[in-house]
C-alpha cells in the first residue's frame, strides 16, 4: 500500500467548532469591508425626513470619549458630515436642547472610526444648539409649529364713550341730531328768492298853477315799477320769516380703542440653556465671575418667539432678559 494511503483513518476531519469560528470570522470580514465601503463613499443621499439633520463630523468626534476612538486624524474627519435622525427631535428643540445616548449616536458615525464597544454605552450627550437648527429646513419648522388662533376677549374692555365722558345716544336720537344740523345749514345758506316790490302811481298835481283844467287828464296809471330791496320802505319791506332755532345735539365723534390682544402664555417657549455655555456668550464686562462649579448647571429661558426664532434658523436674546 502507498505511503500515501498510510493512517487515513487517523485524520481527524474538521469539528463543528473550528467552523463555526471560521464562519464567524468570514461574517465579521464581509461587515468591516461593507463598513469600509460605505465609509469610503460617504452618505450623500439627503435628509429622509424632517426629524433627520446633517452635522459636522468633526463636531461629532469631540462628543465621544476617546477610548472609543480608533482614528481621529483631523484629515479623515475634517469636512465631511453625517446625517443624525432623531424622531423626538422638535420636542427636544421646544425643551432648549438636543441630546442622545452614545450607542444611538455611533450608528450615524463610519464604523471604521469607532470600536464596538461603543453602542453599549447608554451615557447622553448633547449636542451643539446652533449647529443643529441651522441644519434644519424653514420648511420643516411651518410644519412642526402649532397654528396660530388670534382671539380678542373684548366682555371686559371699558365703552369708549363712558371712558370720556359722553351721554349716550340712541341710534334714532343720532339720526335726528344729525338731519337738524344738516336743515339749520341749508336756511343760512338760502338767498332772498323774491323782491319786494311796491306800487307807485304819479298822478299830476291837480292843484299846479301852471296846468289848466281843460287840459287835465285823467292820469293813466303807469305800470309798477321794480323798487330795489334797500330803497323800499321799512313798511314796504316784508316780514322775514323767522330763523328756525330747534335745538340742535351736535354729534361728536369720538376714538373708539383698538381692542387689546391677551398678553401670549409662555407655554412651550421656555427652555433651558446651559450655564456655562451662556455665560461664554455675555461680554466679559457684564459677568462678575465665569466659574461655575456645577457644569452640567441649566438655566431656564423663556422667550415668546422663540418658534419664530427657530424658522430664521437662530436664537437670540436681549442680556436685560439675561
Amino acid at each position: 500500500m502507498p505511503d500515501d494511503f498510510k493512517n487515513t483513518g487517523s485524520l481527524n476531519p474538521p469539528s463543528d467548532q473550528e467552523s463555526h469560528d471560521d464562519s464567524d470570522e468570514d461574517l465579521l470580514s464581509s461587515f468591516e469591508a461593507i463598513s469600509k465601503a460605505l465609509s469610503e463613499l460617504g452618505d450623500t443621499t439627503p435628509a429622509p425626513d424632517d426629524n433627520a439633520f446633517e452635522y459636522p463630523l468633526a463636531k461629532v468626534i469631540e462628543l465621544l470619549p476617546r477610548h472609543y476612538i480608533i482614528d481621529s486624524n483631523e484629515d479623515v474627519v475634517a469636512g465631511q458630515a453625517v446625517v443624525i435622525s432623531l424622531q423626538d427631535l422638535f420636542d427636544q428643540l421646544a425643551r432648549g436642547k438636543v441630546t442622545m445616548p452614545l450607542s444611538k449616536l455611533a450608528y450615524f458615525v463610519p464604523a471604521s472610526l469607532l470600536y464596538d464597544a461603543i453602542f453599549n454605552d447608554s451615557t447622553e450627550v448633547q449636542l451643539n444648539l446652533p449647529l443643529v437648527v441651522r441644519a434644519i429646513s424653514t420648511d420643516a419648522f411651518a410644519k412642526h409649529m402649532p397654528p396660530r388662533s388670534e382671539k380678542y376677549i373684548i366682555d371686559g374692555l371699558d365703552d369708549p364713550f363712558e371712558a370720556f365722558g359722553r351721554e349716550e345716544l340712541s341710534v334714532a336720537e343720532a339720526r335726528e341730531a344729525i338731519t337738524l344740523e344738516d336743515e339749520e345749514e341749508e336756511i343760512e345758506s338760502e338767498e332772498p328768492a323774491t323782491a319786494q316790490t311796491a306800487e307807485a302811481v304819479t298822478l299830476e298835481d291837480q292843484e299846479d298853477a301852471g296846468v289848466n283844467q281843460q287840459d287835465k287828464v285823467t292820469a293813466i296809471p303807469q305800470a309798477p315799477e321794480l323798487v330795489a330791496p334797500e330803497q323800499a320802505t321799512e313798511a314796504d319791506r316784508a316780514p322775514e320769516p323767522d330763523p328756525v332755532t330747534e335745538p340742535v345735539t351736535e354729534s361728536v365723534a369720538q376714538p373708539i380703542s383698538e381692542p387689546v390682544a391677551p398678553p401670549m402664555s409662555s407655554g412651550d417657549t421656555s427652555f433651558a440653556y446651559p450655564l456655562p455655555d451662556l455665560l461664554a456668550l455675555i461680554p466679559p464686562a457684564h459677568v462678575q465671575s465665569s466659574d461655575v462649579s456645577d457644569k452640567a448647571a441649566t438655566i431656564v429661558l423663556d422667550l415668546p418667539d422663540l418658534f419664530d426664532q427657530l424658522s430664521r434658523g437662530k436664537v437670540s436674546i436681549a442680556l436685560s432678559i439675561i
